[in-house]
């Protein structure tokens, strides 16, 4: 091998190679191509490390007189630019650093080195944001069920999910849901002049998510908390439970109640003073003739499941809930194939989802989002202006009443969650200890204001 042989090839037998395997226009492989032309092209494109030839082929002679090297043609180069103003452009990867190329064990090695940091970062918040994109909220009969299983997994991230630095998907999310504490002055400056309303749901938002349902308690602090805010502003709770379980558990008389998914409104009985018109003891049922059929659904239900472990169905009277919280999540799929089996004879039922719980519902145009409507008529402040409304949750199912209130510009939703979730609410809240702090900070103002009124 000769020294000019050394210096030349490096330099241009590997963009040769490339070229030649170029030519054969295999740059867009379509339907017709064969996948041994399709694997040459990208050798081709990946050309080995070390590529230097004994001896140049007559191809490469012919590329070298057509390109030559710029360092042996530098001072032609300047004498072009003579009089010009020079532009530098540089690509990086190759040209201002190596193609570096990493033994197998390297690879192996990194490769694993990266899924360690993924995991750190707990990147599961940003597998649900792109699961829930799939909408796969309500799962008909034509649904699989490795999908419905996905989701499910989708929708019920680890109870603990705060990463010691974020990632840049989580900062975006936050920079467009703040904290409603952080952004408290804010949210009450947009309050003035305006009758605020509050809607708030219970598991997740007044009481922490558990294992049990039926041990979903509030605190005495959060009872005293919402007791207070119910006197200041008209109050509803806003839940898939059953209105009169959920009633059991917070135990106020001076609020509203819509549960079952606001399928299931009632009324104040005393205390509150800001009862308008007909709400006062306001009974609304719009599902009351899926009575028999929902009996029906529970009792198959608990007898198809009994056999999975740690499987739970919740009568909330208008609407079932099968809960997988304490499921082994080897056996979700199982408890999907269970409800889609019994679903399959009742098309006028459908299946949404929430906090590792499935929801089953009669078909009608009925949801949170239509619950709240209702109250702000009953209160009548339906299409009013002045009209503040709040809602506070932290599931699928409230996302409908986040719409609607942005839609109708009559306030804003807060989420209550630790992770990143694809919603329409304004601001966000991690967990019920911070709900009760906006909900306290919020009395804490109205109080304030009235007493600054009273002195004028």
């Amino acid at each position: 091998m000769t020294n000019q042989n050394v210096v030349l090839i490096p330099e241009e037998q590997q963009a040769a190679m490339k070229m030649a395997a170029s030519k054969k226009k295999l740059n867009v492989i379509n339907g017709g191509a064969k996948i041994s032309s399709w694997v040459d092209s990208m050798r081709a494109s990946s050309p080995p490390r070390i590529s230097i030839s004994p001896s140049l082929t007559e191809e490469e002679k012919s590329w070298a007189l057509q390109h030559p090297s710029a360092l042996s043609m530098f001072d032609k180069i300047v004498e072009a630019s003579k009089g010009k103003k020079i532009v530098m452009f540089l690509d990086y990867d190759g040209t201002l650093s190596p193609i570096r190329f990493l033994k197998e064990e390297d690879q192996k090695a990194k490769m694993t080195t990266q899924k360690v940091v993924l995991i750190r970062k707990e990147q599961h918040a940003a597998m649900k944001m792109a699961a829930s994109k799939k909408k796969l909220n309500v799962i008909n009969g034509g649904a699989k069920i490795s999908s419905w299983v996905d989701s499910m997994r989708a929708s019920s991230p680890p109870r603990i999910s705060i990463s010691p630095s974020l990632t840049e998907e989580e900062k975006s999310w936050a920079l467009q849901h703040p904290s409603a504490l952080s952004m408290f002055d804010k949210i009450v400056e947009a309050s003035k002049g305006k009758k605020i309303v509050m809607f708030l749901d219970y598991d997740g938002t007044l009481s922490p998510i558990v294992k049990n349902p039926e041990r979903a308690f509030m605190s005495d602090a959060m009872r005293s908390t919402v007791k207070s805010l119910a006197q200041c502003f008209p109050t509803a709770i806003v839940s898939g439970r059953c209105r009169d379980k959920v009633y059991n558990f917070v135990q106020l008389a001076e609020l509203y109640y819509a549960g079952s998914h606001g399928m299931d409104i009632k009324g104040p009985e005393k205390g509150s003073k800001y009862i308008k018109g007909d709400a006062k003891g306001i009974l609304f049922q719009p599902a009351a003739k899926f009575l028999p059929m929902i009996d029906e659904v529970y009792k198959t239900l608990v007898y198809e499941t009994k056999s999975t472990r740690g499987a739970m169905v919740e009568h909330n009277k208008f609407c079932l809930s099968v809960h997988y919280r304490c499921v082994d999540e080897k056996n979700w799929d199982l408890v999907a194939q269970q409800v889609k089996s019994v679903l399959k004879e009742y098309p006028k039922l459908k299946l949404t989802q929430g906090r590792k719980v499935l929801e089953i519902r009669p078909t009608i145009k009925w949801d949170k989002g239509k619950a709240l409507e209702f109250l702000l008529k009953a209160l009548g402040y339906a299409n009013r202006r002045d009209v503040f409304s709040v809602y506070i949750g932290d599931d699928r199912t409230d996302e409908d009443a986040f719409k609607i209130l942005k839609a109708r510009g009559q306030g804003f939703g807060i989420l209550v969650s630790k992770c990143p979730k694809d919603t329409s609410a304004s601001y966000s809240l991690q967990e019920p200890t911070e709900v009760m702090t906006f909900l306290q900070k919020l009395v804490d103002w109205k109080l304030q204001t009235l007493r600054g009124q009273a002195m004028l």
